[in-house]
């Protein structure tokens, strides 16, 4: 099966079409376009001397100075007459394929093989056809397509993939993989160019008729000359290469995060993530987006406990039933999730009993005991009943702790103090 169809060309983003002069050509001069450089080039350029209105689209400056004066005058005129037949410049890579042939067909393989590596600044002369394999099926049609690795190195960079060609061209960025190829960015035309910005990683520079059929290898125009240039980093981002967005499990302060299908979901609940990124929106993505956010569990040292069985520890005054618990997470680890333990221990006293409030802290170690909540989550007892011990767990989202921290647990209950140690 052919990759990269007439449609998925036409919806690709960012297709231009150029007419301007690429890197490769081999007449610049001939400024009609008709293979000659005589009089009429000579009046094209006469007529912009002077200053590039726009630099970037003076095909007059021969000289590419930004002006059109007697240095252009001088090449044109250097280059008068019948412009050559070479279409390849001799600084150009080869493709390695003789048009008819399929050697650099890339993922279009049964084995994949590909033209050669390309850097940046490198120009490559290929061939290409496209051709009816049944004359009797107007639906046989299959095209020559050639693939050239291509990869970023460090850090994000602004490419730019071009083409020079005797045909009508498809040039196309692609990334992903041969299962699962991605079109990232392309153009059509005898002359067209598209720049992207690429974050490290592989790539192919992608070439083919932007057709199925009419170009034959008799035909005579088959000839094209691609390169790849601006390969310029740009780590601070800009227009093509933005800022790339951070974890969507960590606080980072700034807009969204990196996977879109869970910052829908956090901005949905608190549209303020979409602005600033927070610990609140962190905690949002490890509740609401599934196993998005790894976790693991904390490998925390005992160290001892206190226990406390009226006002705990601020957090209401009586009836209050709380402990605590010290650890020490070293340098630093998560927590997946707690279970505690608490029960009656076969006491007559009123203890736990089904509904009664339960709730869980994980609280900062100020040297005299816990202080600021780092984390909290409240529940109802499941289960408590005279003389039995109930197991209560809590699914922790990834909670990032270092060093000693307070494990806090407390039962609201109306009456009575709890005779059986939490667990």
């Amino acid at each position: 099966m052919q990759l990269f169809s007439p449609l998925i060309l036409s919806t690709a983003a960012a297709v231009t079409f150029g007419v301007a002069s690429i890197a490769g050509a081999t007449c610049p001069e001939d400024l009609t376009g008709d293979g000659n450089v005589g009089g009429a080039d000579l009046g094209t350029l006469l007529a912009a001397w002077g200053e590039c209105a726009d630099p970037d689209d003076c095909p007059e400056d021969l000289t590419g100075d930004g002006n059109v004066g007697g240095a252009d005058l001088g090449t044109l005129l250097a280059a008068w007459g019948e412009c050559p037949d070479e279409f390849c410049p001799p600084d150009a890579l080869d493709e390695g394929e003789p048009c008819g042939e399929q050697l650099t067909n890339g993922c279009n393989m049964d084995t994949p093989m590909f033209g050669p590596e390309l850097q940046c600044g490198d120009s490559v002369c290929g061939s290409a056809w496209a051709e009816l394999q049944d004359p009797n099926d107007p639906d046989s049609g299959t095209r020559d397509t050639d693939w050239y690795p291509f990869t970023i190195e460090d850090e994000q960079t602004v490419v730019t993939w071009s083409i020079e060609a005797q045909f009508q061209a498809a040039v196309i960025i692609v990334g992903g993989d041969c299962d699962e190829p991605e079109v990232i960015s392309s153009a059509v035309g005898e002359q067209a160019s598209t720049t992207t910005c690429l974050q490290p990683g592989d790539y192919w520079l992608f070439v083919a008729p932007a057709f199925f059929e009419g170009l034959p290898c008799d035909a005579g125009n088959n000839e094209y000359v691609a390169t790849v240039e601006m390969c310029e980093p740009d780590p601070d981002g800009d227009s093509l290469c933005p800022e790339p967005l951070s974890n969507c499990c960590e606080a980072h302060g700034g807009e969204g995060c990196d996977d879109p299908e869970c910052e829908d979901i956090v901005c949905d609940i608190d549209l303020g993530c979409c602005f600033t990124w927070d610990s609140g929106c962190a905690s949002l993505a490890e509740d609401f987006c599934g196993d998005l956010c790894e976790i693991s569990v904390i490998e925390a040292e005992y160290q001892y406990d206190i226990g406390v069985t009226s006002n705990a520890l601020g957090l209401t005054d009586g009836g209050v039933i709380g402990w605590a618990q010290r650890y020490d997470a070293g340098d630093g680890d998560e927590i997946v999730n707690i279970a505690t333990t608490y029960g009656n221990a076969g006491s007559d006293a009123i203890g736990v009993q089904d509904g009664d409030p339960v709730g869980l802290a994980i609280m900062e170690d100020t040297g005299d005991g816990p202080g600021s909540v780092i984390w909290q989550d409240e529940a109802t007892v499941d289960g408590g009943a005279i003389d039995t011990d109930t197991l209560q767990t809590f699914i922790v989202p990834t909670v990032e702790v270092e060093g000693q921290f307070y494990l806090v647990v407390w039962v609201e209950h109306e009456e009575g103090t709890f005779p059986a140690p939490m667990d």
